[in-house]
């Protein structure tokens, strides 16, 4: 259960990783590893209620009837019923929070350092000066 919620952040860490510098991945890769020291994985699960994803059932019954001509009619009568919560256990990380602001603050400051800017975009070359 634990490596659920564990391949979940890596998955989520890949996909904003997509659109990374290959320099920005390499510095956010090394402050990780010292991310994991400072804030190791501390998973705890977690009762969680959610609504169905609607949260209303049409409930309908026909009714018979006669009309006062003596015809057979049907009419239908339709109310909403709510929908109960539903439990769910959830596996979270309680230090997730901090770990990624440690690794972001720390992958801006070597990049800051490195090229001058913490995206970590290497320095356009100047164009030459037109004659």
């Amino acid at each position: 259960m634990k490596l659920i919620g564990v391949r979940f952040q890596l998955i989520a860490l890949l996909a904003l990783a997509g659109c990374a510098t290959e320099q920005w991945k390499a510095a956010e890769a090394q402050c990780t590893m010292a991310a994991l020291q400072i804030f190791p994985v501390a998973t705890e699960q977690r009762w969680v209620y959610e609504l169905p994803p609607v949260p209303f059932m049409n409930k309908c019954k026909q009714i018979f009837y006669k009309d006062k001509d003596g015809k057979d009619q049907v009419r239908s009568e339709c109310t909403l019923m709510p929908l109960m919560a539903m439990p769910r256990l959830e596996t979270i990380d309680l230090n997730l929070r901090g770990r990624n602001d440690y690794v972001r603050s720390c992958a801006q400051q070597s990049c800051f350092q490195t090229y001058g800017n913490t995206d970590c975009k290497l320095p356009t070359p100047e164009a030459p000066p037109k004659p």
